[in-house]
C-alpha cells in the first residue's frame, strides 16, 4: 500500500487518512478497498481519503459486474482528469449505480455492450463523464424502463458502428447531452428513426427529450424540430407523431 509515497500526488497526510478509513472497514468493503489501493497505487488512495464515507461505503459494497474493475477505473480518470470527472462525479455515480444495481433495467447490466459492461473500456474522463451523466438523468427522471444501446446508423474510421446511451421512459425517450448543438440533435433524431425502422425502439407517438439545451435559441429548436416533421412526413417509415422537447434537468443529489 506504501508504494503510493512514490506518487507525487498523494501526501503522506492522504496515506494516512487513507490507511485509517481503510483499517476502520470491515468485511468484504475492507477486502474490495484494499484491492482498489493495490491495483490503482496512489489513484486509489486519493479516492478513499477524498470521497465522503458513507458514500464510499456504498461504491465498495456495489454488487454489479465488473465492479472492482470500475472502481479502478473511477480511481483513475478522476486522478487522470479531475476537471473532467472528479471525486464528486464519483460519488454521484455510485449513488446513482447503487440505486439501479439488481433493477433488471434493459442496457445497465446485462451483459456485453451494457453500460457496466463497457466503463471499464473507457480510455479517458469524458468518456465516463457522459456515462455519469446519462446515468444520472435516468435515476432523476424516475421509472426508468431501459439504458437503450441505440445503434447508430453511422460508422467510426474502422467501420465500427457507434453506440449511444438513451433513456427510454413510458412514452418517451431522453437524450442526455451536456450541451447540444442542432447537428447533433437531427443526427439523434435521424438514428432513432433508423432504429426505429430496424424494430430496435419505438418511435411513433413518443417524445424526444433534449435535456441541457439552455444554450439553444428558439430557432434552433425550431430548425430540430423540422428534423422531426420530416421524419413523420416520410410515408416509408411508420411514423405518424414525434413530440420534441427541450428541458434543463437538474441534477438531483443524495
Amino acid at each position: 500500500m506504501y508504494r503510493a509515497a512514490d506518487d507525487d500526488g498523494v501526501s503522506y497526510g492522504q496515506i494516512d487518512r487513507a490507511v485509517r478509513t481503510i483499517d476502520d472497514l470491515d468485511g468484504p468493503a475492507k477486502t474490495r478497498a484494499e484491492r482498489l489501493v493495490r491495483e490503482t497505487d496512489g489513484d486509489g488512495l486519493r479516492l478513499v481519503d477524498e470521497m465522503d464515507g458513507g458514500v464510499l461505503d456504498t461504491m465498495l459494497r456495489l454488487e454489479v459486474s465488473n465492479a472492482d474493475a470500475i472502481r479502478a477505473q473511477l480511481a483513475r480518470l478522476a486522478a487522470a482528469d479531475s476537471d473532467l470527472f472528479d471525486v464528486a462525479r464519483s460519488e454521484q455515480f455510485a449513488r446513482d449505480a447503487d440505486r439501479l444495481a439488481g433493477s433488471g433495467v434493459r442496457g445497465f447490466d446485462d451483459g456485453p455492450g451494457s453500460l457496466i459492461d463497457e466503463i471499464p473500456t473507457y480510455r479517458d474522463a469524458g468518456n465516463l463523464r457522459g456515462a455519469q451523466y446519462e446515468l444520472r438523468v435516468a435515476v432523476a427522471s424516475g421509472d426508468v424502463e431501459d439504458l437503450q444501446l441505440v445503434a447508430r446508423v453511422v460508422t467510426d474510421n474502422d467501420g465500427n458502428r457507434i453506440t449511444d446511451i438513451d433513456v427510454e421512459r413510458p412514452g418517451r425517450i431522453i437524450e442526455a447531452k451536456n450541451t447540444i448543438r442542432v447537428r447533433q440533435a437531427n443526427d439523434k433524431l435521424d438514428s432513432f428513426d433508423q432504429a426505429h425502422r430496424a424494430g430496435e425502439i419505438d418511435l411513433d407517438g413518443k417524445t424526444v427529450q433534449f435535456t441541457k439545451t439552455h444554450r439553444l435559441t428558439q430557432q434552433q429548436q425550431s430548425e430540430i424540430r423540422q428534423t422531426a416533421r420530416a421524419i413523420e412526413q416520410n410515408p416509408d417509415n411508420g411514423v405518424n407523431s414525434i413530440t420534441v422537447e427541450f428541458e434543463e434537468l437538474p441534477p438531483v443529489e443524495g
